[in-house]
């Protein structure tokens, strides 16, 4: 696809067209928010979504990337079958810039986590860094295969 859109334009600029072609999107495949999370990242959202209590905060630095991450759940719903919780993530990188994710975690009966984010993530401005105590990462895996791209993008309309 990618080829023929670079033919067409060098075709069209030899024929002298004059109305330059559109952007293409050539990749319409999901997006993803908080990519920038690492796999004891994640463990750890999952860790608290297992045993956090409702607006009750969940702190901790990654030490590998120098990010700090504060975690509130805000609403909990116990079905049949799962357990959904609504919750943000905000991101503060090294240089204090603070993103905000908001995600969506549900649980299986076998204690599995599935989340993903209501919206891309978002950048709220700068943010003071807090004095976290170390902690251990909780032990689990994370099944989205080699690396972590993020949490998919499911919009609710």
């Amino acid at each position: 696809m990618r080829t023929l859109l670079v033919s067409l334009t060098i075709i069209l600029s030899l024929l002298g067209c004059r109305h330059p072609l559109e952007k293409v999107d050539l990749h319409p495949g999901p997006e993803y928010a908080g990519e920038w999370l690492t796999q004891p990242d994640v463990l750890r959202i999952a860790g608290a979504l297992t045993a956090m209590p409702d607006r009750t905060p969940a702190h901790w630095d990654n030490t590998d990337t120098g990010y700090q991450y504060s975690m509130t759940v805000f609403k909990t719903a116990n079905g049949n079958k799962e357990t959904v919780r609504e919750f943000t993530v905000l991101s503060t990188a090294p240089d204090g810039t603070a993103e905000v994710l908001n995600l969506r975690g549900a649980s299986s009966a076998r204690g599995e986590w599935n989340i993903t984010a209501d919206t891309p993530s978002k950048v709220v401005g700068k943010a003071c860094r807090l004095n976290v105590d170390a902690s251990e990462t909780p032990k689990g895996t994370v099944g989205s295969g080699e690396g972590f791209p993020g949490f998919m993008v499911v919009e609710s309309e």
